[in-house]
């Protein structure tokens, strides 16, 4: 360990601890560089899902060393807010995950895509990641899979995506979708092409309604218009 080679010297043949520095004092010294190079070297999502004492929520960040079958239901988007639309997709999640025993999950992202498709792009979000992982696991769900959006995703079309990434990859057995919800290139992935490639990649769909507040669908989106203009 270089540090401690530095604060030992050499005197007569034998290794001595530096009289100025004590033993406590060595040790948040220690402590002090070690937190330093961790915040350099980790995201903020990194750390988090490092050091976040999450109890009852699994949160993978890598999904190509991700080897496991279990089987799965699934919901995509990225959850911001978790707001009553949000939960009606994780309760019906949950539902089926018990029913048809699978484990229920949640693919999602941080950050927000539209920072890597527009950098200068101020994205207001209503939770930090820490709270939206809080809320998820108060939700029941067991699993988040939280992929940075990349070239790579970005070029995967609709069909690709669910063959590639929930099919083979994830093993996904049941998608969960929002009433607007799209995915893949261009947008060319929805329900409809969900329930069409059902079939013949072994899995089942349901698209659920919007949940409606003073006549008005609820939306992470409308929820930071709103407070964007005080409402």
């Amino acid at each position: 360990f270089a540090i401690t080679k530095f604060l030992l010297v050499r005197k007569d043949n034998k290794s001595l601890l530096t009289s100025i520095v004590r033993k406590k004092d060595f040790y948040h010294i220690c402590m002090t560089i070690y937190s330093t190079l961790f915040r350099c070297i980790f995201t903020q999502a990194d750390l988090i899902t490092f050091c976040h004492k999450i109890q009852n929520l699994k949160i993978i960040r890598d999904l190509t060393d991700y080897q496991s079958r279990i089987p799965l239901a699934l919901s995509l988007g990225m959850f911001d807010g978790v707001h009553l639309g949000h939960l009606s997709i994780i309760n019906k999640l949950n539902e089926i995950a018990e029913k048809e025993h699978l484990e229920s999950a949640i693919l999602s992202f941080w950050p927000h895509p539209r920072k890597f498709l527009n950098p200068d792009d101020d994205v207001k979000m209503l939770n930090t990641l820490e709270e939206k992982l809080e809320l998820l696991e108060k939700s029941g769900i067991k699993n988040i899979f939280l992929k940075t959006f990349d070239e790579e995703f970005r070029n995967l079309t609709g069909t690709e995506f669910c063959e590639k990434i929930l099919v083979n990859k994830l093993n996904v057995k049941h998608i969960i979708i929002g009433y607007d919800h799209t995915f893949g290139k261009n947008k060319s992935g929805n329900f409809e092409l969900l329930k069409s490639l059902s079939n013949e990649l072994g899995f089942q769909v349901n698209q659920l309604e919007a949940i409606q507040k003073n006549d008005l669908n609820i939306s992470s989106t409308k929820i930071r218009i709103a407070l964007s203009e005080g409402r």
